[in-house]
């Protein structure tokens, strides 16, 4: 994207690019067929060329992009690659070669770059460049005019992606490595790059010398630089790595007491900060704030790095749920489940719960303000336990996924307001939107059993339904077996059932008429 242009390209299906002026789409360009894929798009500067409609007869600015395509392998591993659930097949995405592809790619290259102009009104092709290596990531360094660094499958060369050589292949590195990451650090000439094997090297370009580096334990899917001036008043040159298991490292690659031939400092790790790997980390310009992103977290998290120990706190996030959520429900909802300005409702009204995903969390989202979305608790200090326990993740000590919820606001500022069950689970949880927590008694009946080390209830009491009395007094649990319990909401003790005990007694020890007992003891 441009900024001062007002121009963004962007990418999707693997082989359409979109321009878009704002937030209004503008042209589409298929660059490819399917046998080839858009892994990154660079941009490298400004240059003038001749309006149209209004401007015709003057000059105007336009974006100069470069697309780098790689052709596609058969064998080619999945696991980088984020699921998408229930997406219809996009007819734009066919293989039909008169669907826009204007261009003639060689099927035998390794891979391509395409150079487009962007203009604010459409995109156009201007040249396109064999390249000799299966690209994975692609960098511009700066002052390096007309030259891009491509790293892959077959290691790291340099482009010139004005005459179409390959100006160097880079041989400091090792043969294996296969490079999944480039970023260029704050000195020029020098950048960082990540492995699958877990290695990041530190590279002098002008001079093809590696000059130091680090291992870690899984793939490293992304760097970034910190460049603020807090980092330089401590004397310390952080550079946070994003690894496929989720966790950050973040590295001083200043010399320890001045000696070159020292390893690095590890200043801090951030232990599985995104289940399932981390997709992008970017340090803010001149800002000790770092912002991550997750493959499959479905989270964007924002950290500031302010401690004297140059460890992180979290300072804002924004996390949704990890798969599909099974349940979602208005929080009060007015008008059966309608809400209006017209009738005075406000951003209150247009809170949405949701839960049953395995991520085993409750959520609500506004639809109106996107800063009351959050997840209510369910108890303080989970993470620390969790870590103490040895546990993979915190989702081992929380309740099972959400079945069902009521929730009723005529008592919401006395006790909780909302309930839940949970799945294969007899117990049911009193919550507070207002505290945003799990506040109240468990509703369950007297002789069942709470510690774990005992027998749990019955199959047969497993929650299936809730509802919620209009006083918000009561709460009407069905279970598996066809029984409905009642349970005070404030005091969480059992205010009888359905059937009632002596009903069900009588059935259980009465000789009903046909009964196969007796049948069986007179036939015998």
């Amino acid at each position: 994207s441009d900024s001062s242009l007002s121009l963004t390209v962007a990418a999707h299906g693997g082989t359409h690019l979109t321009l878009f002026s704002r937030q209004a789409p503008i042209a589409t360009q298929k660059l490819c067929r399917k046998n080839f894929e858009i892994i990154d798009l660079l941009h490298l500067g400004r240059m003038k060329v001749d309006g149209t409609g209004e401007k015709e007869g003057k000059t105007e600015n336009a974006m100069i992009v470069a697309a780098v395509l790689s052709r596609q392998h058969h064998d080619t591993d999945d696991d980088d690659k984020v699921p998408t659930l229930n997406v219809a097949a996009d007819p734009d995405t066919s293989d039909d070669d008169n669907d826009g592809d204007d261009l003639s790619l060689d099927d035998e290259a390794p891979g391509h770059v395409i150079i487009i102009i962007a203009t604010r009104t459409s995109l156009m092709i201007q040249n396109q460049v064999e390249i000799p290596i299966h690209p994975i990531v692609a960098l511009h360094p700066p002052t390096y005019v007309n030259k891009i660094l491509l790293g892959g499958h077959d290691g790291l060369v340099l482009v010139n992606i004005r005459s179409g050589k390959t100006i160097h292949r880079f041989k400091s590195l090792p043969l294996d490595e296969r490079i999944t990451t480039l970023e260029q650090s704050p000195a020029i000439d020098t950048v960082a790059v990540g492995c699958t094997s877990g290695n990041v090297h530190l590279l002098n370009l002008r001079h093809d010398k590696r000059l130091f580096g680090f291992k870690h334990p899984s793939a490293i899917t992304s760097l970034s630089f910190r460049t603020d001036s807090s980092a330089l008043q401590h004397d310390i040159a952080p550079l946070a790595v994003g690894r496929k298991d989720g966790t950050v490292s973040i590295w001083d690659l200043s010399p320890p007491s001045g000696e070159e031939s020292m390893g690095r400092t590890l200043l801090c790790e951030m232990i599985n900060l995104h289940p399932g790997g981390i997709s992008c980390l970017r340090y803010l310009p001149q800002e000790p704030v770092l912002v991550s992103t997750g493959k499959s977290s479905n989270s964007i998290l924002m950290h500031i790095f302010d401690a004297p120990d140059h460890s992180g706190r979290l300072l804002r996030s924004r996390k949704g749920h990890i798969s599909p959520p099974k349940c979602i429900r208005y929080l009060f909802p007015a008008n059966n489940g309608l809400t209006s300005h017209h009738d005075g409702t406000d951003a209150a009204a247009c809170q949405i719960l949701s839960g049953g995903s395995k991520d085993r969390t409750l959520r609500v989202f506004s639809s109106a303000r996107s800063v009351l979305d959050k997840e209510y608790s369910q108890g303080q200090g989970l993470n620390k336990k969790s870590k103490k326990l040895g546990l993979d993740s915190v989702a081992d000590l929380l309740l099972p996924p959400v079945v069902a919820m009521a929730s009723s606001q005529a008592r919401s500022r006395d006790w909780g307001d909302l309930v839940t069950i949970h799945e294969s689970h007899s117990f049911c949880y009193v919550w507070s939107s207002k505290r945003g927590a799990q506040s109240g008694p468990v509703l369950r009946q007297s002789h069942w059993n709470v510690s774990t080390m005992k027998s749990p209830p019955p199959k047969s009491t497993h929650a299936t339904s809730v509802a919620m009395s209009s006083c918000g007094n009561y709460a009407i649990v069905g279970t598996r077996g066809g029984i409905i319990f009642k349970y005070n909401v404030q005091s969480g003790l059992s205010r009888g059932q359905y059937p009632p005990k002596e009903q069900i007694e009588s059935l259980t020890k009465g000789k009903a008429p046909g009964d196969i007992g007796r049948t069986v003891k007179a036939l015998e």
